[in-house]
């Protein structure tokens, strides 16, 4: 069996190409190829990229028979979920990208070892990407302030070429194809197409839902003022109500940073995309 793995990166419409590729599935029926729901990959083989050294046996096993049963009903599979490669929120308490990378990876190849592996991945403007994330963060962990987290991030620690190159090292007989998230419409087509080995006119039309958008200013300035007088619990306990309250097309979303810091980050995004589209072992899709 082949496997697609689409790794994230997160904020980049993962859940988009999520739905995308699972309406997709009726058309690959004929050869075989079937993109399995989220839910489903996170319950049966996420958990195994987590797990610590000596603890993983049930969930290699669970993982192990998830592939099995895949392999028995599919000649190719395309598994997508972003939390594989890590979290939002782990990559703010350790202060860069997917710190935790190399390991995940490691706990998910005996598993994976059977099959043909292909890796797929995007990667974003990192001004974009990092506001975004940390909207993430707060949704899913106690929260934290965006000027106490960003203190201690250091982009320039790990970048998405770094990130990349583990991929490799991790699973060097692989295809690895990276495509930025700013390209996706003029990617998402041929992609698809070549996933599901269907012409490009065959694909059903594709939702053009927004991403979920990133939370508004007026809300984090709000949780930053409850995180301050009233604690992290407090915050955290009103955080799904804030972000509701004061949400909508018309409020301004949050954007921490000033035109300088904005252009230093987004100077470094343009030195990856040159990196990356020079790299001749990557497929790089740009449109």
């Amino acid at each position: 069996m082949r496997i697609d793995l689409h790794l994230g990166v997160h904020k980049t419409a993962t859940t988009h190409l999520q739905r995308y590729w699972v309406a997709c599935n009726p058309l690959g029926q004929a050869a075989r190829i079937h993109c399995p729901p989220l839910d489903e990959v996170r319950a049966e083989l996420t958990p195994l990229a987590g797990v610590g050294d000596g603890h993983g046996v049930p969930q290699f096993k669970r993982a192990q028979a998830y592939l099995g049963r895949l392999a028995s009903a599919h000649a190719r599979v395309i598994l997508s979920d972003e939390n594989l490669i890590g979290t939002c929120e782990g990559n703010f308490a350790q202060g860069c990208l997917y710190p935790n990378l190399a390991d995940r990876m490691a706990n998910l190849k005996g598993a994976l070892q059977p099959f043909e592996v292909h890796l797929l991945i995007s990667v974003r403007r990192y001004s974009d990407y990092l506001r975004s994330a940390y909207c993430e963060a707060i949704r899913h962990s106690r929260y934290f302030t965006f000027e106490s987290a960003i203190k201690r991030f250091q982009p320039e620690k790990r970048r998405w070429p770094a990130i990349l190159r583990e991929l490799r090292l991790a699973f060097p007989q692989s295809t690895l194809t990276c495509w930025p998230y700013e390209a996706l419409h003029q990617v998402r087509g041929s992609m698809t197409s070549s996933l599901f080995e269907l012409d490009i006119n065959r694909l059903p039309v594709a939702s053009e839902e927004r991403p979920r958008r990133t939370m508004s200013r007026l809300a984090i300035k709000l949780l930053d003022d409850i995180h301050s007088h009233a604690g992290a619990e407090v915050a955290t306990a009103a955080r799904a109500s804030v972000e509701k309250l004061v949400a909508g097309p018309k409020m301004v979303q949050f954007d921490p940073w000033t035109d300088e810091v904005r252009a230093r980050l987004d100077a470094l995004y343009e030195e990856d995309l040159l990196v990356l589209r020079s790299d001749p072992t990557l497929r790089f899709r740009h449109g």
